[in-house]
């Protein structure tokens, strides 16, 4: 396969071809034509010109013996070199006078010898021409120079009742001719320089240009080997340089991301290891001792039911956050009222915090009404939930606080001096509270990390990752979140929503939720 080097190259000399074809059909086919339609607008404009003067301040003096002053000042300006003038009467048809391109005038030619040319301004050739214009009233026409050539001088005439005359004028064609020869002659050393040249350029800006691209590729090898530590200089600020950047900052994730994938191996081998052996342990005590013995039977298989629901609740905690992560999980959102959608949680949980002594509380300003995904926000509550009741204070009181702030960009709660009031929206801060043993501040950067775990001093068990299913969670809402903790006064974790407009499909709690109160 060729490099990209190689069809740069082969592109531009294509192109090079192409244009040099280009000019080559120009000169030979349209040059010529193009030059004569110029060369016929130009002569009728000046026979024009030449006319009006003409019919406006007349054509010979007094006695009749030389051209008016004025008129033959203005004609000498019309006429260019190359250009052949000639003023006849319109009677006679004898030739009066004009500016003449003596030298190879067609027009004027008699005859032509082998060692000189004559020239007469009465010839048959040019009396013809007179008499035409008489006929016809004008003339537009090339003259026939013999041995082939049919544009050598291009003539265009016309009379002039007022002055009693006929004005020709023409042109000499010849020159048009000469430069296309010189062109078509010249085309093929030049050319050869061209596509010389370019192939030059070509090699030497292709190469500048895959610098930066081979660089790329190499790097990419390494990485594909495991070279993470692979960062490549920016030299350029255009689409190449800011594709370098990209390439360096995909380097670091990747490495993130290898990095999370082993400390993620690591955590699940060994989450599953202690479980797994706790089962197969008590599985063969009961085999080969307390088989016969009902309730130490009864008690080693609660345990490993304990246990198989732990490994269940693992996998699922791994399944879920690898659905939401990778898009894949059904996000449908809805509006309904969040205070009564608290209300149905704290439901669920009051034979629970009834049974171990614990009181959830929940504050709320009244019906706010917000978008979201209800299973998935769901989710997020019972993960905070129970993360709080895992670290309840020794008062036993977990909260659940609804209160209204003030929202910027980010769906993130703001200060009073930070409201602007252009960029802040109303919405809600749902908040998780608990007064146990708080967080570290140092970590607290840390604790919605997968399989990191802030508080386990205390011997409470976890998948650790319930803080990353809520985390991606409320990413994929685009709320805002958070947690405030200090060590030894609890900890609060919340989110925030903007506030929705009341929909005909509101969604909204089931009716025993608002039995509880």
């Amino acid at each position: 396969m060729k490099s990209f080097k190689h069809k740069v190259m082969l592109v531009v000399c294509l192109l090079c071809v192409v244009l040099i074809g280009l000019v080559l059909l120009f000169t030979s086919f349209l040059l010529e034509p193009a030059y004569r339609a110029m060369t016929r607008r130009d002569l009728h404009s000046e026979l024009d010109k030449i006319v009006q003067v003409i019919q406006q301040n007349g054509l010979l003096n007094e006695d009749k013996t030389d051209y008016q002053t004025v008129t033959r000042d203005t004609i000498d300006k019309l006429v260019v070199d190359g250009q052949c003038l000639e003023i006849s009467d319109l009677e006679s048809l004898q030739y009066i006078g004009g500016k003449e391109m003596i030298a190879g005038c067609v027009m004027h030619k008699e005859t032509m010898e082998f060692w000189k040319d004559r020239y007469s301004a009465d010839n048959l050739m040019v009396l013809g021409l007179r008499a035409t214009v008489v006929e016809e009233g004008s003339i537009d026409t090339n003259l026939n120079h013999g041995f082939g050539r049919t544009t050598d001088q291009w003539v265009v005439g016309r009379t002039v009742p007022e002055a009693g005359v006929i004005v020709l004028l023409s042109a000499s064609m010849e020159r048009i001719e000469q430069a296309a020869d010189v062109i078509q002659r010249q085309m093929l050393p030049c050319s050869i320089v061209l596509l010389t040249v370019a192939l030059l350029m070509t090699w030497l800006i292709a190469g500048w240009f895959t610098a930066p691209v081979t660089a790329l590729s190499a790097a990419a090898r390494k990485i594909a080997q495991g070279d993470y530590t692979v960062q490549l200089p920016v030299t350029q600020k255009d689409e190449i340089g800011t594709l370098t950047e990209d390439f360096n900052t995909m380097v670091r994730e990747v490495e993130k991301a290898d990095a999370l994938q082993k400390d993620i191996v690591a955590n699940v081998s060994h989450d599953l290891r202690t479980p797994l052996t706790l089962i197969k342990g008590y599985a063969e005590t009961i085999r080969d001792l307390n088989g016969n013995d009902a309730e130490k039977r009864n008690e080693q298989l609660n345990i490993i039911i304990s246990e198989t629901d732990r490994l269940s609740n693992l996998v699922g905690s791994v399944m879920i956050l690898s659905r939401l992560n990778a898009g894949t999980e059904p996000f449908e959102p809805a509006t309904f009222d969040i205070t009564d959608f608290c209300e149905e949680l704290s439901y669920r949980y009051a034979d629970i915090c009834r049974k171990n002594g614990y009181q959830l509380q929940l504050e709320s300003p009244g019906e706010r009404l917000i978008t979201a995904d209800p299973d998935m926000l769901s989710r997020v509550l019972h993960n905070l939930i129970s993360n709080a009741i895992a670290h309840i204070g020794e008062d036993g009181a977990v909260r659940i606080i609804i209160r209204d702030a003030i929202l910027n960009g980010e769906n993130r709660p703001v200060k009073a001096s930070e409201q602007t009031g252009a960029d802040c929206r109303e919405g809600i801060v749902v908040e998780v509270a608990d007064n146990g043993e708080g967080i570290d501040a140092q970590e607290l950067p840390h604790v919605f990390e997968r399989y990191y775990r802030a508080r386990q001093s205390n011997g409470k068990q976890g998948t650790g990752l319930g803080l990353s299913i809520v985390r991606a969670i409320l990413l994929t809402h685009k709320f805002g979140f958070g947690v405030q903790s200090t060590k030894g006064l609890g900890s609060a974790f919340w989110f925030s929503a903007p506030l929705a407009r009341p929909t005909k499909n509101e969604a909204s709690p089931p009716e025993n939720s608002r039995q509880h109160g």
